[in-house]
């Protein structure tokens, strides 16, 4: 995706989910990237905020609480990222989907590819 290619990620205008806890969010673990932090304009959403016993789905109403407190909006364009790409983005993709919210994109090489560019912006 260009945003994602040209390190413009943060200006794409989209509300960035960084799915990660908040030791990687905020660089004190860096969860075996590069550097630790987060993509500039990202907001941490931990991925556990949505999931219940034994890494399902809570309550759709638990959910949508949740994601309406913290201002996540059907109506935004929403990227979520984690690490690798591969888990806790994937899990919010899929719990956001399943609300119905359908301007929803995973940043498929997540905090190891952003942070393993030294041109690129890092935020702590």
């Amino acid at each position: 995706d260009w945003a994602v290619k040209t390190g413009s990620l943060p200006k794409s205008g989209a509300l960035l989910l960084d799915a990660r806890g908040l030791a990687e969010f905020s660089g004190k673990d860096n969860g075996g990237a590069r550097q630790g932090g987060h993509i500039p304009g990202a907001r941490s959403f931990p991925w556990s905020r949505l999931s219940g016993e034994s890494a399902t789905f809570k309550q759709a109403e638990a959910m949508k609480k949740a994601l309406l407190d913290a201002g996540i909006t059907p109506d935004k364009e929403i990227i979520t990222y984690c690490n690798g790409g591969l888990g806790r983005s994937t899990f919010l993709f899929a719990a956001l989907t399943r609300l119905g919210y359908d301007k929803v994109r995973v940043y498929p090489g997540s905090w190891i590819e952003w942070a393993s560019d030294p041109s690129r912006p890092i935020e702590r």
